[in-house]
């Protein structure tokens, strides 16, 4: 015999057509709706708001997800152009696999797929919470009942005040995304990032993050396909547009707290956004000849260039670099990037905050000190423009492009070829320096620590030693 409940039964809220919906109630003392049974449930009171229709809706999305309704996806056939849906036990969840795991799982399978690398019949489908489906649906009625007739064939109505609920915008999602996240990221990269994100945006052409399908990532993919064979961009720079619209949604969903709504819809854009990158290629660097790197030396008479040809060799750094070398402590730092007097470098890379380190030649010294004899540097940068503004890498690619035509040099001769130059010259003297110019370079090396006690600058004195020799040994 079953037993009876101790106490007053619970109280549920009734919805239009005056049925209980079980497990959610209202609280007269702070006017909001919560899950009735949390603290015999041992979980958490759930706020669903002060709206009574809109806290309906979100309590069945609440226990939609808790129950693990779930509809599998649908994918069109990219031969026959056609909608079929999977039915293949391979792509069920496994015993004792965790959501997070099985959603990975698919959305593998689903790359695979798209590349080729699976045939059959079977299609491996992204799951979509059922939540999200409904949200949808429901956004789609509030915000365009025009369209919702349309795309439901239904003869749709609506009557009395309904509040329009709408996900969050892309624009939105890009503040999120540079502003808001735990990791702070550089002017520079802000710069160009939104750059990129506003071109993901233009190409899309929707506005809430809800209206995005994989045929929108397909169609991005293909413009950055077809623009980097217009203008001749390298693998790096299609991977850098790419990437960036994958990792802004990956951030924001990991890092940002988010309605549950937008969090389902950002948790299945996720899942569809996958781009084929281009594979990666073996790097080949071309070092600068050294009659090329002292005809534009010493064609150079303005002294702050001189300075920074110098110091781009001679601690084997790019213009990003160089123009980032600090001379006031950086945040968590106690010394400066740069100390004339101990005549030595040890600076932390701006892509991977690896310390790189270098001992300072005389003749870099004494060129950074005429320099420094002609400006009034307020800045916590070494290298100023003549504007006594910070130097910009840009700054440094046009004056090396002009400076590289007035000096006779080939046009394919780069500056990044200085830093190619410091790169393999100590090898190919000694294949023993390996180590030490991994060091100069910045690069990550097993048992190193990342630190500057640990990176010091005398560790790479044979390396600059050798790359000074090779340079200006007949001078």
């Amino acid at each position: 015999m079953q037993k009876k409940s101790r106490g007053r039964p619970p109280n549920y809220v009734t919805d239009k057509e005056r049925k209980p919906v079980v497990g959610l109630s209202f609280d007269a003392s702070n006017n909001r709706y919560f899950n009735t049974h949390w603290k015999s449930e041992g979980i958490r009171k759930e706020n669903f708001g002060s709206d009574k229709e809109e806290a309906i809706f979100l309590f069945q999305q609440w226990e939609g997800k808790r129950k693990g309704e779930y509809y599998h996806g649908i994918e069109k056939d990219r031969t026959k152009k056609s909608v079929r849906y999977v039915i293949d036990d391979g792509f069920l969840k496994k015993e004792n696999e965790s959501e997070d795991k099985y959603l990975k799982r698919l959305t593998e399978l689903n790359l695979k797929f798209r590349k080729g690398e699976i045939k059959g019949q079977s299609t491996p489908l992204i799951k979509i919470p059922e939540s999200y489906i409904y949200a949808k649906a429901r956004e789609l009625i509030l915000y365009d009942i025009v369209e919702a007739r349309k795309r439901l064939n239904l003869p749709i109505e609506l009557k009395g005040t309904f509040k329009t609920e709408k996900s969050i915008t892309l624009d939105d999602l890009g503040v999120l995304y540079f502003e808001k996240r735990r990791k702070p990221v550089t002017k520079a990269y802000i710069r160009e990032g939104s750059l990129h994100w506003s071109e993901f945006k233009k190409i899309v052409n929707v506005k809430m993050i809800s209206q995005l399908n994989e045929d929108h990532f397909d169609k991005y993919e293909d413009w950055v396909y077809a623009k980097a064979k217009q203008k001749k961009w390298t693998d790096t720079t299609i991977n850098i547009r790419l990437s960036l619209v994958a990792t802004v949604f990956n951030i924001v969903f990991k890092e940002i707290k988010l309605k549950a709504s937008d969090k389902d819809c950002v948790k299945y854009i996720r899942s569809i956004c996958n781009f084929n990158y281009p594979k990666a290629t073996n790097y080949d660097p071309k070092p600068i000849a050294k009659e090329d790197y002292l005809k534009i030396l010493n064609n150079t008479k303005d002294k702050i260039y001189r300075a920074v040809m110098l110091i781009a060799l001679n601690c084997g750094m790019k213009e990003t670099e160089v123009a980032d070398i600090r001379i006031k402590p950086r945040k968590g730092r106690s010394n400066t990037d740069i100390n004339l007097i101990d005549k030595s470098l040890s600076k932390p890379r701006i892509k991977t905050g690896v310390i790189s380190v270098a001992i300072l030649w005389d003749r870099t010294i004494q060129s950074i000190q005429e320099m420094q004899a002609n400006q009034d540097n307020d800045t916590e940068f070494l290298f100023l423009n003549n504007d006594g503004n910070p130097i910009k890498p840009r700054n440094i690619q046009k004056w090396w492009r002009r400076e590289r035509r007035r000096a006779g040099v080939d046009d394919v001769v780069k500056f990044e070829n200085i830093r190619d130059s410091a790169q393999t010259v100590p090898v190919d003297y000694d294949p023993t320096l390996l180590f030490e110019t991994k060091l100069l370079m910045g690069h990550l090396i097993e048992g190193v620590t990342n630190n500057y006690l640990h990176r010091r600058p005398n560790m790479v004195k044979r390396t600059c030693k050798v790359i000074e020799k090779h340079f200006f040994e007949e001078e």
